[in-house]
């Protein structure tokens, strides 16, 4: 037997171990035969159907909160939501900042904790529960940056016409507090200016 003949046997034996094995895997897979039906007669895929889900936003609450009634039944007053950092960018200058706070400090009482209560009056007295009065301004202290706008300086002149910064405010969280304490002040309508 030569090369060429051996060559031919094996090409067949190949083909016929190929082909046959394999029709005989596709016969006994499929029980139907395969046929390219008219469009008519296919089978339509069904659309996809969608959903719409329309919402309306809700308005988002204010950070600052409802005032509630104290002890004696007074209302605090609610911080201007124009001086919280939290809800606002900077102002354009200092001077909007100063009158935002004395526009809300005017006519006030504060009252932080036990301390006796003091007087912002319109008219730049400030009045203590021991009967002094002296006189109120905000401004800038020279240790303060445009960076924490918020805060203002709370200087105050006493009967003897000296000058002191009595507090550094700042609004956090809808309240007012002072550079010396981590207890917030409550304001209210002031009754005595």
């Amino acid at each position: 037997m030569s090369i060429r003949s051996r060559i031919e046997r094996l090409c067949l034996i190949a083909v016929f171990g190929t082909v046959v094995p394999l029709s005989l895997f596709i016969t006994a897979c499929g029980d139907t035969t395969v046929a390219i039906q008219p469009t008519a007669e296919r089978e339509i895929a069904p659309t996809p159907t969608f959903i719409v889900i329309v919402f309306t936003p809700t308005p988002i609450p204010s950070p600052t909160p409802s005032p509630t009634p104290n002890a004696e039944g007074r209302h605090p007053i609610v911080f201007p939501q124009k001086l919280d950092p939290d809800s606002i960018s900077p102002p354009q200058n200092e001077d909007a900042v100063v009158e935002h706070w004395t526009a809300f400090l005017e006519g006030t009482m504060a009252v932080r904790g036990q301390e006796p209560p003091f007087h912002f009056c319109a008219d730049g007295r400030l009045l203590t529960s021991g009967g002094q009065r002296m006189e109120w301004s905000l401004g800038w202290n020279e240790d303060m940056t445009w960076e924490k706008w918020w805060e203002i300086a709370l200087f105050v002149k006493r009967p003897d016409n000296r000058n002191f910064l009595a507090a550094i405010l700042n609004g956090r969280d809808g309240k007012v507090y002072t550079s010396s304490s981590r207890e917030h002040m409550e304001l209210f309508k002031s009754e005595d200016c």
